[in-house]
């Protein structure tokens, strides 16, 4: 059977930057390059793939990336994620850099006007209808 892997890569770059922001990880300030989302990024698709390894296998894998707000959601509700604050730079300055790693490991998708989770279920549904599993 085909498997798809999907990972919500703005979720995990979130995920990464808040868990770094109070207590950087060693490592990458030890170097002074203020990139320990880099890092825990990296080192958790890592994880990642090694826990996959076991898994029986999986043929296609993707990595999907908020490439703007949903327009179809703000259509709904104008105010969606309006009370948001805007990235911080020391976050923005990590976001390539994240995709870049995401890159070593398969696809990296991105649609302009959709967000990952959007994309990740349309991808689901479509694997589904075609007899794939995923993950």
């Amino acid at each position: 059977m085909e498997r798809i892997v999907l990972v919500d890569g703005s979720g995990l770059m979130h995920r990464c930057y808040h868990a770094t922001k109070g207590g950087p990880t060693r490592d990458a300030y030890e170097a002074g390059d203020g990139l320990a989302a880099v890092t825990q990024f990296r080192k958790t698709m890592d994880r990642l793939m090694a826990r996959l390894g076991s898994h029986p296998g999986f043929t296609h894998f993707a990595t999907v990336f908020d490439a703007s707000r949903s327009r179809a959601r703000l259509e709904i509700f104008p105010d969606y994620k309006g009370q948001r604050p805007p990235l911080p730079d020391d976050f923005r300055i990590q976001v390539q850099p994240m995709k870049d790693e995401a890159s070593r490991f398969g696809a990296v998708v991105e649609l302009d006007g959709y967000e990952a989770d959007d994309i990740i279920a349309t991808y689901a549904r479509v694997a589904d209808e075609r007899g794939m599993e995923t993950i």
